[in-house]
């Protein structure tokens, strides 16, 4: 899975850079959903074994260039000459709810052959959650309010299988449950087997995509009462 970040949407939020001998940063946002965000995962654990892309980065970018951004700008850096790396911190805009995709360059074209390319991936969300593997191989949580703290009731968790396809050397998901949170927030999951889980937190037009995933352990060793 790719490796979200998560800030409050509707909030402006700092991005630290790390530049040398450069004086402007360019930066463009696209905005993407889950399938997307899978495909693209896929697509590059088949062409980095391939000499096609110098890097991951490049990958993006190149792949990106054929969508239209969502918003697009550029910063001027403070000026260097000393050919040392520096770091500044930036405030990025605010964001509507949704998952998004930066690249930030040196050069205006986002061409890696004419600057150095990089990217984040930014999840702006009012939902934050904490999950836990409980009692007899339970997966269980809470869905609370990003801001406030306060439980979120009505948000369908979705819990999917990671599973590795040796045959095409792809990581794959599969949906193992689906519940919706009570009036405390509250969750819980029994599955059975050894697993590795994505768990995705979904309330209405707001997503926070589970990359972090909880392990599911199985014992042959009988139950005892409790």
């Amino acid at each position: 899975m790719l490796p979200w970040k998560r800030w409050s949407s509707r909030a402006t939020f700092p991005v630290s850079i790390q530049f040398r001998n450069v004086d402007s940063l360019y930066y463009a946002v696209y905005k993407i959903n889950i399938p997307f965000a899978d495909s693209l995962h896929k697509r590059w654990e088949k062409l980095e074994q391939t000499p096609v892309y110098r890097s991951f980065e490049q990958f993006v970018a190149d792949t990106m260039r054929s969508f239209k951004p969502l918003l697009k700008n550029g910063i001027q850096l403070p000026k260097t000459s000393d050919y040392r790396l520096h770091t500044t911190e930036l405030a990025m805009p605010s964001l509507p709810a949704g998952m998004y995709i930066f690249l930030f360059s040196s050069s205006r074209s986002f061409k890696s052959l004419h600057g150095v390319v990089s990217n984040d991936f930014i999840v702006a969300s009012n939902i934050s959650a904490i999950n836990r593997t409980g009692k007899n191989n339970k997966l269980e949580g809470y869905a609370l309010d990003r801001k406030s703290g306060k439980p979120l009731q009505g948000v369908k968790v979705m819990i999917f299988e990671k599973n590795f396809d040796y045959r095409t050397q792809i990581l794959t998901r599969k949906e193992a449950a689906s519940q919706l949170t009570n009036a405390d927030g509250y969750f819980s999951a029994g599955l059975e087997r050894n697993r590795g889980l994505y768990t995705d937190f979904i309330l209405r037009e707001d997503t926070l995509p589970g990359d972090l995933s909880s392990l599911i352990e199985f014992s042959n060793s009988p139950k005892l009462p409790e």
